[in-house]
């Protein structure tokens, strides 16, 4: 039965007492509990518990690195903040058990687990080594949480498709979006699916400084390996291809046509200058394809295209690559910069059966064989290209823009061409049944060069409104024609307002007419007022009947009276280059004052 104490006051000499306490030092030496109560109620730390304080007072304070020593070695722990390095796993340990004896002493060559365990009272690990390892293990970033998604790292980095290798981009493009971190090399072609992007992300770099080419985010084939590629629709054909890269051709779910791939911000590299791939990036077949903010390198195609819809091209930049479009409607090409030496096809912008599409503020400077070719396109609008020091080599072709055979309803807006110095071939050709206006085409002057437009086929008509041509910016358009092309026509409105028509009858340079134009319309009062109208500056009423009508401006050589109208009949009494005077009679020859209209034309 435990002894009850009494409740005397300290210091009480009671045998009850002197033997209840006697309990309770030995509780409080040997206790491994933090506290006991006294006789009165009232809790005191035991040893265990004042040494748990102390403990935790230090581990406040920091540890202290035993420098030079290990479970290798051997030590003394004489602290509880004290730790020690386990070279073994590379972890530091503290002594979490009793200093009551003295020191904690660790024999040369042993282990947390061989002197003394690893558990309460005993050692544990305070380093953070098993999670460094964690958190460097492939999706380690996963063991990092995120606000306020709540999502890991890993996760982010799963989502964003950074990528590090071709396989990376293979398996990101297969989520959806892959974005190339660095350089990357393939032997094979790269290749994106329906609704993926291919990036280069934010910090693409790609052109000269200075004399030097400077690239990132290239992902470069380093083969002339082919693929055959076809999908579902027969219409579609098949090609074999060596591209860098190409849009999955396979329809989407076996239902729906090819689309929304994307590939921006990245440069496209081919094996080698010597060793060309035929494309940068190829699509077979699709809508609402994505390409923007591209550089490509060593490839004979920048970019080509079979068929194509609803797509967008955007700042594309080659110094010997083409675009290549064999197909497709409702394109926009917008800010591409191309030259190209290849001499097997026209056109560093090559456009073959395009309908309804644009070109905004493109450019091809030093191509070998002509700028710009068009080959049966219908509705296609250039607006304010242009090109400098294109070529060509290939016969009847123009160097700055090349109409082939079967072009509909084109047009040419603010079109700027530098041609080279005393060029043999025309700046612009056209083969058979060509509708094309050009509106304010412009030759930069001070470049002598031999002829503005070549036609080699027939039924072509082309319309010039404005624009500059010659040396000094103030010639008429030079028309060269082949005996093939009788019949067709240029007509040119000429920027003062005066229409020339060129129209072809033989071989050789091709002569114009001059048409007249309307230079004073005016419809006058009977009173003889100007009721409207243009190049009258008053009428003199001399009379019944008799008016004198005073031009605006003298009239220059070969006018004409081309209409004059009343009731009644009209007789001109005099014309010349300032005035015309008429005296207008009735019916029964008696002068009459009549309101009547005057039309004169001149050059």
């Amino acid at each position: 039965m435990a002894t009850q104490p009494t409740n005397l006051p300290v210091p009480s000499e009671s045998p009850r007492d002197l033997k209840f306490n006697a309990g309770k030092i030995d509780e409080y030496v040997t206790s491994m509990g933090w506290t006991y109560t006294d006789r009165f109620g009232q809790k005191h730390y035991t040893i265990e518990g004042m040494n748990y304080l102390s403990q935790q007072a230090m581990a406040a304070y920091g540890y202290v690195i035993l420098t030079g020593k290990t479970f290798t070695t051997g030590a003394a722990i004489n602290n509880p903040n004290e730790v020690l390095l386990n070279a073994a796993d590379g972890e530091y340990y503290k002594w979490t058990g009793s200093f009551a004896s003295g020191p904690k002493v660790v024999p040369a060559n042993s282990t947390p687990a061989s002197t003394g365990g690893i558990a309460p009272g005993a050692w544990l690990s305070v380093g953070d080594s098993a999670l460094r390892s964690q958190l460097a293990m492939p999706g380690g970033a996963g063991l990092i949480g995120t606000e306020p998604s709540g999502k890991s790292v890993q996760d982010l980095f799963d989502l964003s498709g950074y990528s590090w290798t071709a396989s990376d981009i293979s398996t990101n493009l297969a989520k959806g979006r892959a974005e190339v971190i660095e350089s990357v090399v393939s032997s094979t072609a790269y290749v994106v699916p329906s609704f993926a992007t291919l990036t280069g992300g934010s910090g693409f770099l790609a052109g000269f400084i200075g004399t030097t080419y400077s690239k990132n985010k290239t992902i470069r084939k380093s083969s002339n390996t082919t693929v055959t590629l076809s999908n579902q629709d027969s219409n579609a054909g098949s090609q074999t291809v060596d591209a860098v890269v190409y849009q999955e051709p396979a329809w989407p779910g076996g239902s729906v046509f090819p689309q929304k791939s994307s590939l921006k911000h990245i440069t496209i590299e081919g094996n080698s200058s010597a060793n060309q791939n035929q494309a940068g990036f190829f699509v077979l077949q699709g809508g609402v394809v994505d390409v923007e903010n591209i550089d490509t390198i060593n490839c004979k195609f920048a970019i080509w295209a079979k068929d194509i819809w609803q797509s967008k091209i955007s700042r594309v930049f080659s110094n010997n690559g083409k675009i290549r479009l064999d197909g497709g409607t409702s394109i926009v090409i917008t800010g591409c910069g191309l030259a190209s030496a290849d001499t097997t096809r026209t056109g560093a912008f090559d456009l073959t059966s395009i309908k309804y599409s644009t070109l905004i503020s493109c450019t091809s400077d030093l191509t070998t064989n002509t700028a710009y070719s068009f080959d049966a396109c219908e509705g296609i609008v250039l607006d304010g290209c242009g090109c400098e020091g294109a070529g060509t080599t290939t016969a009847n072709s123009g160097t700055a823009l090349a109409f082939k055979d079967n072009n509909q309803n084109i047009v040419v807006n603010a079109f700027t061409c530098l041609p080279v110095a005393n060029q043999g071939p025309s700046l612009i050709s056209f083969g058979s049944n060509n509708q094309v206006t050009l509106n304010s085409f412009d030759v930069i002057p001070g470049v002598t060069y031999n002829g503005d437009i070549y036609i080699y086929g027939s039924n072509t008509h082309v319309t010039i409104n404005g624009g500059r041509f010659g040396s000094d910016g103030n010639q008429m358009p030079i028309i060269i024609a082949s005996a093939a092309a009788i019949g067709s026509t240029v007509t040119y409105h000429h920027k003062r307002g005066v229409t020339y028509t060129y129209k072809v009858t033989a071989a050789g340079t091709v002569p114009y007419v001059q048409h007249f134009r309307p230079i004073v319309s005016a419809t006058i009062t009977a009173a003889g007022a100007v009721s409207a109208g243009y190049g009258v500056k008053s009428v003199t009423k001399n009379g019944t009947g008799s008016y004198t009508i005073n031009f605006t401006s003298e009239l220059a050589t070969g006018y004409s009276i081309q209409h004059l109208s009343s009731f009644g009949f009209a007789q001109v009494s005099a014309f010349n280059s300032s005035s015309l005077t008429v005296l207008f009679l009735n019916p029964s020859s008696v002068a009459t004052d009549t309101a009547f209209t005057v039309n004169i034309n001149g050059w």
